[in-house]
């Protein structure tokens, strides 16, 4: 990348969208950090798109990290793994992201154990059939880790009488403060290019497109410097504009082409797939172990703000006092975290509610530039109450 690229005008999706203040710098040099193992897990068996999964532990029984709790539900479904070992506390109610209460594995962790992943069945998955690749995906229960949770092997099979010829890497991340895809593609770039590899086997994809904003061009960089002269694999640069991440403006600003109204982008011989799913596939799918949680994020009036990998594993939820599990309105409460959830802001949301998350599908363009302009620059402070110990970190101990 020369100098002028920092002056180059990048593809966008034309007309509309808007260029909040980023407040990005608060996290973007910080690397990925690690929270530890609460004592007592809640994983719910509602928390993708698609059927809920169906529990295989009893009350009483002990698991190891990594050991299937629960199969999937469905063929639009994912099984769970335990994200600790321990011992099975109970089925129980619990409370979703979405509102409704959902039953969850509530499990009790062992203190003493070294958490190490004990359950792995090592394969050579790029030897395997497309269709082995797919059942491999499921059995790993990846999702989405865009937003939407949507089960990732369902994507790979496109509807009856469409084929995908070409596979986009959304790397755009274009919501003020999140820096975790960022920080994924800098951190954890061999895995991301193994994942993309794996996903392009599957989907019979001839080329690959990695979008990146360009405020992140130091990923561009180091993402096309790892990549080899002549593989299909290019990565380009695109406009910092939000909603730059959302699929339909990503596949416009690469692409050229619209997809067609209540249609998918399957309709246009194309699969799109967020870098930290694709990360989280290339880390797993050496061997065939459970999923674990991906980067997730901390900004806004935190006090320790940065992207986390919590200790609760990918889809637990837990009890984290301090920053980790303080809402918006400043109170430290139990709180569930489903997949595709990236972000805990310190500051009050757009559109109503605090803690309410703004769309940009949901939000007409120009009640979205109405209500940017009424927004401040810098985040609002909110009645934290008395102050309390922030999260422990700990650079060390068993990976996630």
């Amino acid at each position: 990348m020369g100098i002028l690229d920092l002056f180059k005008r990048h593809p966008s999706f034309g007309h509309g969208g808007i260029y909040p203040v980023e407040h990005k710098e608060l996290t973007a040099a910080k690397p990925i950090r690690r929270l530890p193992f609460p004592p007592r897990l809640y994983v719910p068996l509602s928390q993708h798109r698609g059927a809920p999964a169906r529990p295989l532990v009893q009350p009483g029984q002990e698991v190891v990290r990594g050991e299937p709790i629960a199969e999937a539900g469905g063929f639009v479904s994912v099984p769970m793994h335990a994200p600790a070992t321990g011992r099975v506390r109970g089925i129980e109610l619990w409370p979703t992201p979405e509102g409704p209460k959902s039953p969850a594995i509530v499990i009790d962790v062992f203190e003493a154990a070294t958490q190490e992943v004990l359950y792995d069945e090592p394969i050579d998955v790029l030897a395997l059939a497309p269709e082995e690749i797919v059942a491999a995906v499921q059995a790993a229960g990846l999702v989405g880790l865009g937003g939407a949770a949507f089960p990732s092997h369902v994507k790979m099979l496109p509807p009856k009488g469409k084929t995908i010829d070409t596979l986009v890497v959304n790397g755009c991340e274009c919501e003020p403060y999140l820096t975790c895809d960022h920080r994924i593609m800098l951190e954890r770039t061999d895995a991301l290019i193994r994942g993309i590899r794996i996903a392009q086997r599957a989907t019979g994809a001839k080329r690959v497109l990695i979008g990146v904003e360009d405020n992140k061009l130091d990923a561009v960089t180091q993402l096309r410097s790892r990549i080899p002269a002549g593989e299909a694999i290019s990565v380009e640069a695109v406009e910092s504009k939000y909603p730059q991440g959302a699929e339909k403006m990503l596949i416009k600003s690469l692409l050229g082409k619209e997809i067609p109204e209540g249609g998918l982008p399957a309709d246009l011989g194309v699969a799109v797939f967020n870098v930290g799913t694709l990360a989280q596939m290339g880390e797993l799918l050496p061997s065939i172990r459970a999923r674990r949680r991906t980067a997730g994020q901390l900004s806004g009036r935190a006090r320790h703000p940065g992207a986390l990998r919590p200790g609760t594993g990918r889809y637990a939820c837990g009890r984290q006092r301090g920053d980790s599990g303080r809402t918006h309105d400043g109170h430290d409460r139990e709180f569930a975290r489903r997949a595709g959830h990236e972000g805990r802001l310190g500051c009050r949301g757009v559109r109503g509610g605090r803690c309410r998350p703004a769309s940009a599908h949901g939000i007409p363009l120009h009640q979205m530039r109405a209500l940017y302009r009424r927004l401040p620059d810098e985040p609002q402070p909110v009645d934290a109450g008395p102050a309390r110990q922030g999260p422990r970190v700990r650079a060390d101990g068993p990976g996630i």
